[in-house]
């Protein structure tokens, strides 16, 4: 008897962590239907999606995946700025964290591995520190980051340091520094200087920390008088292994698809992320995009789609599976303990 409620415990448990995976993503308006920006969340298998809030933003969930940190503009009364603010999973008791007494552009919100605290940019500030149990504010940094992504250890932050700036375009690298913004340097060398741009952008840690994801555009300028245009080359996918320092290129995904935001899934055995196709001579401007949610299988190389949506993403983020788990907190102490170790 005991081992049948043993195994039926094992069994409950093992099917309420698969059916618990979710994907929180942000939908801009599209110019044709602003009626479908805004926040939804889904299965991580395509299915049930469910719009928590209105207004595009970015999103992360929360370690515990209860809560849902996003950024956006201020409300009607206060048309200036963009503020960070907490949302539950489901949609309420949204929660103003910052700009509550002064106008600030705050963007680039995420959470450290622990969850007390969250890193995000101030525009022309810099990097910024927030304890979420005193509201504290604390500077980590005057220098300017994008797209950061915290390690699953919160020892280390990866994120875009651009490091071309001009009319034409901005291309960055990614960097990586220690979590208290000191000893910032490239986290892969300067690509080869062949007359092209590259553009590395969307770094994400896989949840062991060991593996960083990222896209790297590449543009070729063309005289095109009265102007240069940067004309693009293609879309290449990368996992940087941090341990064997090896640059492994993502093969089976066309060099067409653009993806506008991506993250890991299924316990780093696969990527999602959404993406559009672009023609060669297309750059920034689009009418009516297509996007579509893709899965990519880091085994085999296997594309598959995971869903169709309309208008493009801002974010999107994967909860891994046993942030849900109902598992003994002597359990969850073992677990961080092993992460924290890597």
């Amino acid at each position: 008897m005991r081992l049948l409620t043993a195994v039926m415990l094992v069994a409950l448990l093992y099917s309420s962590t698969i059916a618990s995976a979710k994907i929180v993503f942000s939908l801009k308006e599209n110019g044709i239907d602003n009626n479908i920006a805004g926040i939804y969340i889904m299965d991580d298998s395509g299915e049930k999606k469910t719009r928590i809030t209105q207004g595009s933003s970015t999103t992360r969930w929360s370690p515990d995946g209860r809560q849902i940190l996003i950024n956006r503009g201020h409300p009607p009364e206060k048309p200036d700025g963009s503020a960070i603010y907490l949302i539950n999973a489901d949609g309420k008791d949204i929660r103003q964290l910052t700009g509550l007494h002064q106008v600030f552009y705050d963007s680039s919100p995420t959470f450290f591995p622990d969850g007390k605290s969250i890193l995000f940019n101030r525009y022309n500030k810099g990097v910024r520190v927030m304890d979420l149990e005193t509201n504290e504010v604390s500077i980590l940094g005057d220098f300017r980051i994008g797209g950061p992504d915290i390690s699953p250890n919160g020892k280390y932050i990866v994120y875009e340091n651009v490091v071309l700036e001009n009319v034409l375009r901005d291309a960055a690298n990614i960097w990586i520094m220690n979590a208290d913004g000191s000893n910032r340097n490239p986290l892969i060398p300067p690509a080869a200087d062949d007359g092209l741009i590259y553009d590395r952008r969307l770094p994400r840690w896989d949840r062991y920390g060991n593996k960083i994801v990222f896209i790297e555009r590449r543009y070729k300028p063309i005289d095109f008088p009265p102007a240069i245009v940067a004309i693009q080359q293609g879309f290449h996918y990368f996992i940087y292994d941090l341990d064997s320092k090896e640059l492994h290129e993502l093969e089976g995904i066309p060099e067409e698809l653009e993806a506008v935001c991506l993250d890991w899934m299924d316990n780093s055995r696969a990527l999602v992320f959404s993406a559009c196709k672009r023609t060669l001579f297309e750059r920034d401007l689009r009418i009516d995009p297509s996007f579509t949610f893709y899965r990519y299988h880091i085994a085999n190389g296997e594309l598959s789609v995971l869903a169709e949506h309309l208008g493009e993403l801002e974010s999107v983020d994967w909860i891994r599976d046993d942030a849900h788990s109902v598992l003994a907190e002597s359990s969850l102490t073992t677990q961080w303990g092993k992460l924290k170790q890597k």
